[in-house]
């Protein structure tokens, strides 16, 4: 056999014990994306059920944390379902959807801890704009961003979430008044397992959301100067007909 036909030779898959370690790799990426998903929606359910037992509340706190943890229970049956369908490789539904509404859910369902943190939540989205998108999953991206804005506060300030029509594109932004991100982390923040302003973070969940958006034709990115605050910004394709 010549040296060439020997260069050329397909090199064999990495295995062990007859297991292929690259679909390992894979999945051990997946499962933790999995994980990291689902932390938010269960911390919000613990800490929810901490408070109702814990002190007597107000009859309207608890209506709201009560709400809090219902919202955080579908959130994980979502969660739960999108995986699913990964697994089976099944395509998501993507229908015309209320953005305001969509941005409105998300609140609610990080409305308890904002108000423990002293968080003020600001929602700045036309009533009338329609989006085509996949609802769940475009959630999942939005109640990401919030937590990482909550994360940020531990002990006050505001959230300001926007929405408008720029040419072809829907623009969502979320700015917060945080500490900011780090400088030398800015042009890798979006990449995996880089992780901002979270000591026990694994660094998937902006990877994860860009990738969402990217999925329905948009775009993620930082918006915000380095120093005090955060503005993540994504982009949409703009429904037929829209206007600035």
């Amino acid at each position: 056999m010549s040296m060439f036909a020997v260069d050329m030779k397909t090199k064999p898959i990495p295995t062990h014990a007859g297991v292929d370690l690259r679909n390992v790799a894979a999945l051990g990426t997946l499962a933790m994306s999995f994980v990291h998903d689902l932390r938010n929606p269960l911390a919000a359910i613990h800490n929810g059920a901490e408070m109702l037992s814990g002190s007597q509340l107000p009859e309207q706190q608890v209506r709201r944390l009560t709400r809090t943890m219902y919202s955080a229970s579908v959130r994980i049956q979502e969660l739960l379902q999108d995986y699913v369908d990964l697994c089976r490789r099944r395509e998501s539904g993507r229908h015309p959807s209320n953005l305001r509404n969509l941005v409105a859910h998300a609140v609610d369902s990080i409305a308890a801890v904002a108000e423990a943190q002293s968080v003020v939540v600001v929602q700045d989205v036309p009533a009338d704009l329609a989006v085509t998108l996949d609802s769940r999953r475009i959630g999942s991206v939005l109640a990401n961003l919030l937590a990482n804005a909550l994360e940020a506060m531990p002990t006050g300030g505001s959230i300001h979430i926007s929405a408008m029509v720029v040419e072809s594109s829907v623009v969502i932004r979320v700015l917060d008044t945080g500490p900011g991100i780090a400088p030398e982390i800015r042009d890798r923040l979006f990449e995996p397992f880089v992780t901002a302003r979270k000591p026990n973070g694994w660094g998937l969940g902006l990877a994860h959301a860009r990738q969402v958006v990217i999925d329905h034709g948009g775009e993620m990115w930082l918006e915000s100067p380095t120093g005090w605050g955060a503005c993540f910004a994504f982009s949409l394709p703009a429904p037929s007909g829209s206007c600035r």
